[in-house]
Order: C-alpha cells, then sequence, then structure tokens
C-alpha cells in the first residue's frame, strides 16, 4: 500500500496519536477546494476557502476521527434563479480499524 503524501492539504499526520485508548490529538486548519464540493445547483466552488476542525482519538478496534467542514456555497435558487450565496458546515466522523 502507498503513503499518503503529507504534502496534500487534505493529509493529516497523526503519527504522533499514541495508541492507548482515549489519546486524542486536534487540529485545524484551512485549506482551499480542489474540486467543487456540492451538487450541480449549489456548491463550494474549487479554489474557496474550507475551514476543517478535526479530532482524531484512540479507541481499542482503531482511530475514530470526527469533525467539521465549514465553507461558503454559491449557486442559484432553483425556483427564481437569483444568485445566492451562504455559509455551511457539514459533520463527519469515521472509524479506521488498525
Amino acid at each position: 500500500m502507498k503513503s499518503p503524501d503529507l504534502r496534500h492539504p487534505f493529509v493529516f499526520d497523526i503519527r504522533t496519536l499514541s495508541r492507548r485508548p482515549g489519546a486524542m490529538v486536534t487540529s485545524t486548519r484551512t485549506v482551499d477546494a480542489l474540486d467543487e464540493l456540492g451538487t450541480e445547483i449549489i456548491a463550494i466552488p474549487a479554489g474557496n476557502p474550507v475551514e476543517i476542525a478535526v479530532r482524531f482519538e484512540s479507541v481499542l478496534e482503531g482511530v475514530l476521527v470526527s469533525g467539521t467542514v465549514q465553507g461558503r456555497a454559491s449557486g442559484a435558487c432553483v425556483r427564481c434563479l437569483e444568485a445566492i450565496e451562504q455559509p455551511v458546515e457539514a459533520d463527519f466522523q469515521e472509524l479506521f480499524v488498525y
């Protein structure tokens, strides 16, 4: 398996995270969206800033990753076709098993 490129803005280095259950590392960063994030109607355009706040927790099964992604989406109202822009936020959680 190929190792991820640590220079990639969406790759987090968690080598400092202990494998002891209960250990935790947090990180926040703002990166530019590499691609459009959303739907054809409304999305965060490529190149716009996306703020990521993430928490890595050691659990018995592996590493539990949870966090929030925030940005500003733009698009068009499907009813009146007026241009709109609004803040968006999404929570996520994923377990990566050892």
